[in-house]
């Protein structure tokens, strides 16, 4: 580890220990396999079950307030979030150091929650101008997303759009970051 990222994880961990030493709740991440650039074909989506109505929209405000700034050029960072409702826990990926608002919000959740901070990779900002520049370049993609957790970007076409589409290694290449292909149907309008 070099430079800036050892940084990030010298500030990461020591933001943690402070955590730990005032008693609030905090779990770190083992850190996920390096993103591979694949194709996949979208299975059923998973059921959900039904979550507490009070935990639920618990993890909605500390999502929306989390979320609030993440397009502002001084929050840089923000990278994405995922809910565990069973746990009251939100886990939040940040590339670099979070600023002081989100991480008093990470040291003191409302009512008991708890938020879980993982390093990511890419920041929103950086995989927006990445699916940006794939959707004007190739108007087969009819959707794209950021992966929650700022390893790389997700791009969605057709079968038939998959094959005037470079592969996964040219477009990751052309994004800067890595890139999963998803074959899907686009979605019909209401």
């Amino acid at each position: 580890m070099k430079g800036p990222s050892r940084r990030v994880a010298a500030v990461v961990l020591g933001l943690l220990l402070v955590l730990e030493l005032a008693g609030c709740s905090t779990t770190v991440a083992q850190p996920a396999a390096t993103p591979s650039v694949s194709v996949v074909s979208p299975g059923p989506a998973e059921p959900t079950g039904t979550l507490l109505s009070s935990v639920d929209e618990q993890l909605s405000d500390l999502i929306t307030e989390i979320e609030e700034d993440r397009d502002d050029v001084d929050n840089a960072g923000y990278a994405g979030v995922a809910v565990d409702a069973e746990h009251r826990a939100l886990d939040l990926w940040w590339a670099g150091v979070p600023p002081e608002r989100i991480s008093r919000l990470i040291a003191a959740p409302p009512d008991g929650l708890v938020v879980r901070l993982h390093p990511a990779e890419y920041d929103y900002a950086t995989t927006g101008r990445a699916l940006d520049k794939l959707m004007d370049r190739y108007p087969v993609i009819h959707s794209a997303s950021p992966e929650s957790d700022g390893s790389g970007i997700e791009v969605e076409t057709t079968a038939k759009g998959r094959r005037s589409l470079p592969n996964a290694a040219s477009l990751a290449e052309q994004a800067g970051m890595p890139v999963r292909i998803v074959i899907s149907e686009p979605p019909v309008p209401a």
